[in-house]
């Protein structure tokens, strides 16, 4: 007849709205809906029996000085405009409008070559934060990782773990790419130590507000070995769009003697979706699902297990539950509420007023309607998919239809007995 259902709606978040009725509508596939991750676990197995990490990668250039001749050090900043290779005369190693070029590899993988411009005011520290957004090294006590300039020495050290393991590509420190004047030894950098230890390295997807992917990179090495636990220190890193690297979380996963976890370790991490037109990703990260126990050969592996997120997805059918809650299921396995049924319950339901094609309204001697949820106080429950007049059961319907006419026909020849044996004793009688 062209009315409306009526009941509860939702708000933004699909949360019932239960103050005023609403006209409830299913949207079959014009509703298009992502959910941002908040709860990820991981699982897997890392190898506490492998080799312990006792250190990172170590790269040094020969002594560097200053205009003046002075040994550059991390107290007295200096330009790369005026740095010299040696304390007196020579020409400065940069000049400004110079282009500095950097590639690397980090545990076999080859990371995004990116590129410094040079300026009279750029300094030697800032090109050690360029060099280090790209290799993605995480200064920390535990392992001792850090860019440092001593004695006139650069230093670079990076994280513990085979995964983490740096190496310069050919020319992988270039002035200005290309040209005649390209140096593929620039500042002399010389490798003196390699990343060892037990290590691993896992990518984890997460998804934002508007369903769009985002990566991070976790890695762990084994930083501790006693009697009683094995210890690695993990890390989660989010790969910038310029290549390089943000730290977002570090922490430590202990196990027994037995590879069990310790505790009920978690890491919550905030992933910055900066233009891009979505609110910041915020999850918790269980690792109590990690195991300690492994083989050398299969070594350490970790994984995302499940997460919470998904992608868009389009709502392509829906359930309505005996208490009315219509539920609608989307392609990409969201399931969200998408509106509430109610019913109306009348004191005296003999005082409603028909109003045509079996509809019935509220009248004088009906009382108030009261509003509620079906199956509560004492109004019934919706059967989904039915028809009305037609909700029968059939088949059991059938069933006791055969019963009654057994049974029928069962008493009609007990009376039919009888009514023989009364005629016969009346025969008898005479």
């Amino acid at each position: 007849g062209g009315l409306a259902v009526q009941g509860y709606g939702v708000d933004a978040d699909f949360n019932l709205i239960t103050t005023n009725l609403v006209d409830l509508s299913i949207p079959l596939g014009d509703l298009n809906v992502a959910a941002a991750t908040s709860q990820a676990t991981v699982t897997g197995a890392l190898y506490a029996a492998g080799d312990l990490a006792t250190t990172g990668s170590v790269f040094q250039t020969p002594q560097l000085y200053n205009l003046a001749g002075d040994a550059i050090s991390t107290g007295a900043s200096t330009n790369l405009v005026d740095l010299r290779t040696t304390t007196t005369g020579g020409s400065s190693i940069f000049t400004a409008g110079d282009v500095v070029s950097f590639s690397a590899q980090k545990g076999g993988r080859t990371l995004d070559s990116a590129t410094l411009t040079v300026s009279a005011s750029t300094s030697v520290t800032d090109l050690l934060s360029f060099m280090n957004q790209q290799l993605g090294i995480n200064p920390n006590a535990s392992d001792g990782a850090a860019l440092t300039i001593a004695g006139g020495q650069i230093s670079i050290t990076g994280n513990k773990g085979e995964i983490n393991d740096i190496n310069f590509l050919p020319g992988g420190l270039v002035l200005n790419p290309g040209t005649t004047t390209s140096n593929t030894s620039l500042l002399g950098f010389q490798k003196t130590n390699s990343a060892d230890g037990e290590s691993s390295i896992t990518d984890l997807v997460f998804y934002d507000s508007l369903g769009q992917e985002a990566r991070v990179k976790l890695t762990t090495a084994l930083v501790k070995q006693d009697s009683s636990s094995s210890t690695f220190q993990y890390f989660i890193e989010q790969p910038l769009e310029d290549g390089s690297t943000a730290l977002i979380g570090t922490g430590q996963l202990v196990f027994d003697t037995e590879g069990s976890i310790l505790g009920t370790p978690t890491a919550t991490v905030t992933i910055p979706r900066t233009n891009q037109g979505a609110n910041d990703i915020v999850a918790t990260i269980d690792f109590s699902k990690v195991s300690g126990i492994s083989t050398a050969q299969a070594g350490s592996a970790l994984l995302l297990q499940n997460q919470d997120g998904s992608a868009p997805g389009n709502l392509t059918t829906y359930v309505i539950a005996e208490g009315g809650q219509i539920n609608g299921i989307f392609d990409n396995g969201i399931i969200r509420t998408l509106g509430q049924v109610v019913v109306a319950r009348f004191s005296n339901p003999q005082g409603l007023l028909e109003s045509g094609e079996t509809n019935f309204r509220q009248g004088i001697g009906s009382g108030a309607p009261f509003i509620t949820t079906p199956g509560s106080f004492g109004t019934g429950t919706i059967r989904s998919g039915a028809i009305e007049l037609s909700n029968t059961d059939i088949g059991k319907n059938l069933v006791e239809l055969i019963t009654a006419s057994t049974n029928y026909r069962g008493n009609a020849r007990v009376i039919d007995s009888i009514q023989q044996l009364v005629d016969e004793l009346l025969v008898l009688g005479r």
